[in-house]
């Protein structure tokens, strides 16, 4: 009878290990899918702020070719004002 009942214990003993072992697994498996995930998020916030970053310095070399043009107006409307 006892061995009986070890033996018994011994099986449910295996098998809430073997459920352990599958629930880890499972686990294992959500913590890859999350770092994937998390890859895949910096890698896009990375382009994004490369993307950023190329429209404002593309924002400066526009704001100084306003400047210029805005000189060159300055420029003209003087010598307009001398020939009047």
């Amino acid at each position: 009878m006892k061995d009986s009942a070890c033996l018994k214990r011994i099986n449910n003993i295996d098998k809430t290990i073997a459920k352990k072992r599958a629930e880890l697994d499972e686990i294992n498996d959500q913590i890859i899918e999350m770092r994937d995930k998390k890859t895949k998020l910096e890698q896009a916030f990375y382009e994004q702020t490369e993307s950023k970053n190329m429209l404002q310095d593309e924002i400066e070399v526009l704001k100084a070719e306003l400047e210029e043009l805005r000189n060159e107006k300055n420029d003209m409307a003087s010598l307009i004002e001398d020939f009047s």
